[in-house]
């Protein structure tokens, strides 16, 4: 895949001149201003003893937050969860190592399918990292990057991305390799221009590899803003849970950027899982409570892994009356943003139920039907006017509205009845009404 296609593919627009518009004398001071504590780390692990490696390995991935928030899987000796241990990873690894030799970033324009292949192959293994869910760009290319020695590299943190003007997380291995490629073109345009980047490199850093250096120039410590967004303090933040009376505010579109930032921190632990906005608040000019509803669609087997991932990111159970159930949950939290904190509903549903049509397309009509917005805002201000201030209550109220909706649609020939069958006592009013703010 080129480079161009790759990025098309992610949805990615990548400055591709990072490197080669910067003169010498900034790449240098660069390097010299990387956080201290990580080339002590990356010191630790070229000398490492081969008796120590695999321990070192854990111990400097744990230090550089490779699976935050997820727990990271552990050397055997030290583990309490199921296989596959650390040990086993780098053994599963090594047949790509060994494909790859002493192949660099900058070698990829030269790069055999089996190379390619190789890269796969790592990016597969690693994404295994976190004891549930997968692995991250972060944590995979960390990983990468260290038993590689720094050829292959650099590593895809928060800061790493904003440098290359990625909008977020490499979501796999197609689109990694793409941008590596495109990381290859940067590092030659500056090499032809000024010669090795291994030969500029102040003295303490030579026989440093090149992807490796490349980390360096980019990362944190290098330039005012990392220090904004310094790896420690990539994950967002879910919040506890605040239950406030109904209300019927004016819709807020910072809502759209809340669900994005919501859906980038837990897609790239579940790769086969999509997060989409619903709700009220998806809708421009929908009045309502602002919480931020959100689907997340998992595949057949998945649900333990998906409630586990929510679970490591600070989602929360519900803890008022009449919960939906566990076999299909909701999580609650709220997060930071703008200055404002966004009450969030992560409602956890297959991706094959009849309810996820359901939801979309009342959405898509509110969206495209200016009457029928009118109507059910005018109907949640009615609402609210009458004295209703119980969520669950408000819930049922709208509900009807919202299912007399979907009953005059026929959507797909779904009975609303016997869907609702599968969620026992939860009355039709209830469960359509909570997801549509």
């Amino acid at each position: 895949m080129t480079v161009r296609r790759a990025l098309r593919k992610a949805k990615m627009t990548m400055k591709t001149c990072v490197l080669r518009d910067m003169a010498p004398d900034e790449v240098r001071r660069r390097l010299e201003a990387f956080t201290a504590s990580y080339v002590v780390d990356w010191e630790d692990w070229l000398g490492v003893a081969e008796s120590n490696r695999v321990s070192k390995f854990a111990s400097i991935l744990r230090s550089w937050n490779a699976t935050r928030p997820l727990p990271m899987r552990r050397p055997k000796a030290e583990a309490s969860h199921e296989p596959p241990y650390i040990e086993q990873l780098i053994d599963e690894a090594e047949p790509h190592l060994k494909v790859l030799g002493d192949l660099c970033v900058t070698d990829l324009a030269l790069a055999t399918s089996g190379h390619i292949n190789a890269l796969h192959g790592l990016w597969a293994t690693f994404s295994k990292l976190p004891q549930k869910g997968s692995a991250s760009c972060v944590g995979i290319t960390k990983a990468i990057m260290l038993l590689t020695n720094g050829r292959i590299g650099p590593a895809f943190d928060s800061i790493v991305r904003k440098q290359l003007g990625l909008r977020d997380h490499l979501r796999s291995s197609e689109e990694w390799i793409g941008v590596l490629r495109a990381i290859s073109e940067d590092i030659f345009a500056f090499e032809k221009q000024h010669g090795r980047l291994a030969d500029i490199v102040p003295d303490r850093l030579v026989g440093y590899h090149v992807g490796r250096l490349y980390d360096m120039v980019l990362g944190p410590g290098t330039s005012p803003s990392s220090a904004l967004t310094d790896p420690l303090q990539e994950l967002v933040a879910i919040g506890p849970y605040e239950q406030l009376p109904a209300t019927c505010n004016d819709h807020d579109p910072r809502s759209s950027e809340v669900a994005r930032r919501v859906a980038n921190l837990i897609e790239p632990h579940l790769p086969d899982v999509k997060v989409e906005h619903v709700g009220s608040t998806s809708v421009p000019g929908c009045a309502g409570k602002g919480v931020v509803d959100l689907m997340v669609l998992y595949p057949p087997g998945r649900l333990p892994d998906v409630k586990d991932v929510l679970n490591a990111l600070g989602f929360q159970r519900q803890t008022g009356r009449d919960p939906f159930p566990e076999d299909r949950p909701m999580r609650v939290g709220s997060i930071e943003h703008d200055g404002a904190r966004f009450r969030l509903h992560v409602h956890v549903i297959p991706v094959d139920s009849p309810e996820v049509l359901e939801l979309r397309t009342f959405r898509d009509r509110l969206r495209g039907e200016p009457l029928l917005l009118e109507q059910y805002v005018a109907l949640k201000r009615k609402i609210i006017a009458q004295g209703v201030t119980d969520s669950l209550d408000y819930s049922i109220r709208k509900g009807e509205f919202i299912a007399g909706i979907l009953r005059d649609r026929t959507i797909a020939k779904v009975n609303l009845r016997e869907k609702l069958a599968l969620f026992d006592d939860h009355w039709s009013p209830k469960v359509v009404g909570e997801l549509n703010g």
